[in-house]
């Protein structure tokens, strides 16, 4: 019975040191253009070149 449980523990413990490691690999960094497709790519632009002024939102100050 008690090697069976030291059999059990073993295989526990050896089974979260093969994942501990796995986890503390390196992930590789992405290149920019493969970022730039999954999260700019469809992103809306606003245009910030032109000003805004009083008369073009008809906004009254006071």
């Amino acid at each position: 019975m008690k090697k069976l449980a030291l059999l059990y523990l073993v295989t526990f413990l050896s089974f979260v040191v093969c994942l501990s490691i796995n986890a503390a690999q390196p992930r590789p960094v992405p290149p920019l253009w493969q970022v730039y497709q999954q999260s700019f790519q469809t992103a809306k632009y606003v245009d910030l070149t032109h000003s805004v002024g009083d008369q073009q939102l008809n906004v009254r100050v006071r």
